[in-house]
């Protein structure tokens, strides 16, 4: 009985070295860079939850577009929010 790998668990998989990597970053000092790659690994994160757990990858196209667009705006808000901040 070994593991399967099927696409939930590589991107499981991916999720876990992602909060790793998070961790990692914000373990040191804290930059604009480091809290800018926080926030898009952030992003990159909630895409495959919702694409691959949350099943929106079978949704229609529009709809689709209308996460992604939704995703790259929050993320530019927060981004540049923290960059005009500084």
């Amino acid at each position: 009985m070994g593991i399967v790998f099927n696409s939930s668990t590589v991107v499981w998989l991916i999720l876990v070295l992602s909060t790793c990597t998070t961790w990692w970053l914000s373990a040191g000092s804290v930059t604009f860079t480091s809290v800018a790659a926080i926030l898009v690994i952030a992003a990159i994160k909630i895409r495959f939850v919702f694409s691959y757990f949350m099943e929106v990858r079978h949704m229609p196209i529009a709809w689709r577009l209308a996460f992604d667009g939704w995703l790259v705006i929050v993320t530019a808000g927060l981004v540049s929010g923290i960059w005009f901040s500084a």
